[in-house]
């Protein structure tokens, strides 16, 4: 492909991110209901998680991994809205249109139909995000939450969760592409899920896990596309080290970008073989 071309699917790609970014925020806009729901839902969970190692930290002696109830508690608030800003429907999405024959109208579609998936998505954590930070804020207080962070800490870990957003796009891509050979993904969906909930910091934070475990969640990119931007925005990660998170995080966005281009053209053949 040369140049010119590569530039002008760029651009297409570009004008067509933004038109659909604007019509998702207008449909979201219609479903707020649905929004706190599922908010509400994922208030819960993280909400269970803290109760749980609070009380762990307080039978302990009052920390468990460096942590005290209240270090516990800003941890899994600030993760709870780190989540938000990252999390995406891909791998349930995606499936569905397979399923259901939705995938070969949006392969017709200048937009990519992953990249559309993508937007929809980027366009409800907007808002979902608004909605989420002031639970955060008042949970904040009712947990007593401790964050021993600093200006340039939060910085750095809001410059990097858009790279974690993206990350955990291109992730979930390479999962949800299963399903164009797989006629069922339940179980691999389910495997990956519990890698992130254990190696990516959402059920716990890394500093309280076995250090094998910890050496083990490093090689693998979930801990970068969530547990570390919270550890950063907390003041539990060192800044100065923050250019570490940033080069692990474009070394595996270079690597999964590369795996989705041919996993997608392999599957768009096999896809379109079955339909045909």
């Amino acid at each position: 492909m040369s140049g010119e071309s590569i530039a002008a699917t760029t651009r297409r790609t570009f004008r067509g991110g933004l038109a659909t970014m604007r019509a998702e925020l207008q449909i979201a806009a219609q479903y707020r209901a649905n929004m706190l729901v599922w908010g509400f839902a994922g208030v819960l969970q993280v909400v269970v998680y803290l109760a749980v190692w609070r009380a762990v930290a307080t039978e302990s002696g009052g920390t468990s991994g460096g942590y005290t109830p209240g270090a516990f508690a800003g941890y899994f608030l600030v993760l709870l809205i780190v989540r938000e800003m990252t999390y995406t429907w891909i791998p349930y999405d995606f499936p569905d249109f397979v399923r259901l024959g939705k995938l070969a109208p949006m392969m017709l579609r200048p937009l990519h139909p992953l990249v559309s998936i993508g937007v929809r998505m980027a366009a409800y954590r907007v808002q979902s995000t608004l909605m989420i930070v002031p639970a955060a804020a008042v949970l904040f207080w009712v947990f007593d939450a401790e964050v021993h962070t600093s200006a340039g800490a939060v910085v750095a870990a809001a410059a990097l969760v858009p790279l974690a957003a993206l990350l955990r796009s291109l992730c979930d891509s390479l999962l949800a592409m299963s399903a164009l050979w797989l006629v069922r993904i339940d179980g691999l969906r389910g495997v990956y899920y519990l890698l992130l909930l254990f190696l990516g910091g959402q059920f716990a934070p890394l500093g309280v896990l076995p250090p094998t475990l910890q050496v083990v969640a490093r090689a693998l990119p979930f801990y970068w596309m969530l547990g570390y931007p919270v550890e950063l925005a907390i003041g539990r990660a060192p800044v100065s080290d923050a250019w570490i998170g940033l080069g692990v995080l474009a070394a595996w966005i270079v690597v999964t970008f590369a795996a989705v281009q041919p996993v997608w053209r392999r599957g768009a053949r096999a896809y379109e073989a079955v339909g045909q």
